[in-house]
């Protein structure tokens, strides 16, 4: 098994954000964020344990809400055997919960296509930091109390996408395009399907659940795709010919990243450290 180097791409964020502002203020970490790493006997989960626990994954992450944010209330980072494939935020618990099903998931789902350990160390890397603010960014709608008009999972998204790549870091652009092939990926996966095409061909084709609190997988990958397009379309203009943005949205896709950098740029400034 190999070992997964995560680059360190959300500090380069926080001090690119904080250059040439106020320097933040420090707080010790336990008295905002607190990290627990489960421990596990299962020799499959294990590897992942020791890994990050060695790499300080969730301190890394804990250092960067600690020192971007204000939070008056604490917040746990948790590694966890959740029995199911997630990555989720508690509000009961004020946690958020990364589990060993869904990095196991993660390695089963790029292993066979990348043999270099180190290439699909970064890939998984990239994936995960896209998915782990995702869910920093239900932590925060929570723990400062920030006011929704539209759906939490859809903004969710929009936090990923503007704490990683609304600031044109390359690294965090490229974690946010990786999360967003991984939708893309994901709605490939189940209609490449066995039982789905045999259901097809008998007429009975599943139906997309429409019902679920998140966007369809391509909704999302459209979305942030837009998204990034719209934050430099001179840069990211092959996006077109690519078949990333579809018809209609790239006329869009500019006031659309505006708006959403506006959105957050106002809701976050009364809990942002250096501004």
């Amino acid at each position: 098994m190999y070992r997964i180097f995560f680059t360190c791409f959300f500090l380069s964020l926080f001090t690119l954000q904080a250059s040439a502002q106020k320097p933040p203020v420090k707080k010790p970490l336990e008295k905002r964020v607190k990290v627990y790493y489960e421990p596990t006997q299962d020799s499959s989960f294990l590897v992942w344990h020791d890994s990050f626990k060695e790499d300080r994954f969730l301190e890394t992450m804990g250092k960067v809400v600690n020192d971007v944010f204000r939070m008056e209330r604490q917040l746990t980072l948790s590694l966890r055997n959740c029995g199911v494939t997630n990555a989720f935020y508690s509000s009961e618990r004020k946690e958020l919960i990364l589990c060993y099903q869904m990095l196991d998931y993660l390695y089963k789902s790029y292993a066979d296509s990348i043999p270099d350990p180190t290439e699909l160390g970064e890939k998984i890397g990239n994936v995960l930091s896209f998915i782990y603010f995702h869910e920093i960014g239900h932590a925060m709608i929570d723990l400062l109390d920030i006011p929704l008009t539209g759906k939490e999972e859809d903004a969710a998204d929009y936090f990923s996408f503007y704490f990683l790549a609304s600031n044109e870091v390359p690294e965090g652009v490229k974690a946010t395009m990786e999360g967003a092939n991984f939708f893309l990926q994901s709605y490939q996966k189940m209609v490449n399907d066995t039982a789905y095409q045999r259901l097809k061909k008998e007429g009975k084709e599943p139906e997309l659940p429409f019902w679920d609190e998140h966007s369809l997988d391509m909704q999302r990958f459209y979305t942030i795709a837009a998204l990034i397009y719209g934050s430099n379309p001179e840069k990211y203009d092959y996006f077109i010919g690519s078949g990333y943005l579809g018809n209609r949205r790239p006329a869009i896709a500019i006031a659309e990243y505006k708006k959403i950098k506006k959105g957050w740029d106002r809701v976050l400034k009364p809990y942002i450290k250096f501004r």
